[in-house]
């Protein structure tokens, strides 16, 4: 078979990048697809990098949602696209709607809408009788019951971001009524009752009814971190709360339902029970993917990426580092970031460092520069880590020594 009829024969897929490569890359540096069987393209917002053999890179400058659907739909009138993915949230809805439009196989827009729309979360979480946090869109909140105002507090949200982006903690009900006059898109927002019950994180991959999850619980609330405050996390060592958390799982990943997709999912430990905080069809961010890779051998990234071509996972598993992990992300606290000092820590089991020159971080105060993970043989130690790096970790910022 000549070189242009093994091109045809191959499968054609696409994938939306903004996570350099992290996506469809391993660590030898080829593609996580099989090269034989798939020819990749790639579009990303810029590429100085090695190409490995199968792949294209299509680089769009312009990564906006506009930019993104002009790309492949021009890719999609030049050969057939028979699988498209992301990982970022951001775009999720955007290749879900790619996907209906060109009649390309894989999750639908309706069901990215209850992994993406805080609101659709708390719809379907209804129907489904699964407690949540109790919430309203910010157009709706006259109807809320009158009581809301007794709770001890409120969070103003937007109905789809991540990362904490754009959170805020209220403390009055007339302060949550001022937010509401000064919002002029009020109908992006959400408007929650505040939880002050610990935040878990389930992370994990459901695949032809197999569901793989780890546990892990957040050092301290995301909302207060950034700045120089780290966010950190470890997996979770109490089996009575992993077995409540399980349950909780099993039911809502049924009555959702995710199949053949990764997941990061949120939830309170509260009083009356485990509770959902919100889902999201993708891999968590910060260290998720490398702790769930240590402690469960799968990459998530990677998951997501073959699950989306109608692949399993589980020919990519590698070998168990530790049962234990946990990881911390250290921001810059200001523009001004030049660099880290952390040449005396080497009891991470992952690093990575985003430089001063990098897109991410020119004129962005806050911006997590520094995140490590952390594999060890119980929660204690990796909690031990975890407080060692954030303490010993130092940003270095011009002006200063």
């Amino acid at each position: 078979m000549n070189g242009e009829s093994a091109s045809h024969a191959r499968r054609h897929g696409v994938v939306i990048d903004r996570s350099g490569g992290k996506a469809w890359l391993r660590a030898t540096g080829v593609m996580v697809l099989d090269a034989d069987v798939w020819r990749l393209t790639v579009i990303a917002d810029r590429w100085d990098r090695y190409v490995p053999r199968g792949v294209e890179v299509v680089a769009i400058g312009d990564f906006s949602e506009s930019g993104i659907r002009a790309a492949v739909h021009r890719i999609a009138e030049e050969s057939k696209i028979d699988a498209i993915s992301t990982g970022s949230e951001f775009f999720l809805l955007t290749v879900a709607e790619l996907r209906r439009e060109l009649g390309i196989a894989g999750k639908s827009p309706s069901y990215t809408r209850r992994v993406r729309d805080k609101w659709a979360m708390k719809q379907r979480a209804r129907q489904l009788g699964i407690a949540h946090a109790r919430g309203t869109l910010m157009t709706n909140l006259p109807e809320w019951p009158q009581d809301v105002g007794a709770c001890g507090g409120y969070v103003v949200k937007p109905r789809a971001e991540s990362g904490s982006r754009g959170v805020a903690v209220i403390d009055s009900w007339a302060e949550v009524l001022d937010t509401v006059r000064q919002t002029a898109d009020a109908d992006r927002y959400i408007v929650e009752e505040f939880e002050s019950s610990a935040v878990l994180h389930v992370d994990g991959l459901s695949v032809g009814g197999d569901v793989e999850m780890q546990v892990s619980r957040y050092v301290r609330p995301c909302y207060v971190t950034g700045g120089p405050v780290p966010l950190s996390s470890a997996t979770v060592d109490d089996p009575e709360l992993v077995s409540r958390v399980r349950e909780f799982m099993s039911r809502l990943l049924e009555g959702w339902p995710i199949e053949d997709d990764v997941f990061h999912c949120e939830v309170f430990d509260a009083p009356g029970g485990i509770s959902l905080c919100e889902i999201a069809g993708r891999p968590g961010g910060a260290g998720v993917v490398d702790v769930f890779s240590a402690t469960r051998g799968i990459n998530l990234r990677h998951a997501k990426t073959l699950l989306d071509f109608g692949m399993d996972p589980g020919v990519l598993r590698g070998p168990v580092v530790a049962p234990h992990g946990g990881w911390t992300v250290i921001y810059a606290p200001g523009p001004t970031y030049v660099g880290v000092d952390d040449d005396a820590l080497v009891g991470h089991h992952t690093r990575e460092v985003i430089g001063p020159l990098d897109p991410r971080v020119e004129g962005i105060a806050g911006v997590g520069v520094a995140t490590y993970s952390f594999a060890s043989t119980t929660e204690p130690e990796v909690l031990a880590r975890i407080a060692q790096y954030e303490r010993d970790v130092q940003i270095r910022e011009s002006g200063h020594p």
